[in-house]
């Protein structure tokens, strides 16, 4: 309970999960974080969501709840959103989807 994960990608991003419980599962190789949790990246996002779920051994992380924040671009919320790097060692990508809304602010 109470947990703080960090993940640190091979290109120097790094990722923080802070959420009121994880639960482990070791044999899907995934964690599951529960209980208002906050997502911040090196690379200027700030989300909130409820249930995301994580990989143990890639970057893959996956909400299963709509998802809140601000990013680069601006302010918006989605019904669902991965963070991952499809190619290994490659940039990290953020998809938002299922009824995305952005307020941009390219000042932000």
């Amino acid at each position: 309970e109470d947990v703080a994960t960090r993940i640190n990608t091979v290109r120097g991003e790094m990722f923080t999960l802070d959420a009121a419980s994880t639960r482990l599962e070791q044999s899907t190789a995934r964690a599951l974080f529960e209980g208002g949790v906050h997502i911040d990246s090196s690379t200027g996002y700030q989300l909130r969501t409820e249930r995301p779920q994580s990989a143990l051994d890639v970057l893959h992380v996956e909400s299963l709840a709509p998802v809140q924040g601000d990013g680069p671009a601006g302010r918006f919320t989605a019904g669902k959103m991965l963070i991952h790097a499809p190619n290994p060692g490659g940039a990290v990508q953020f998809l938002f989807t299922e009824g995305v809304h952005l307020i941009y602010d390219p000042k932000q």
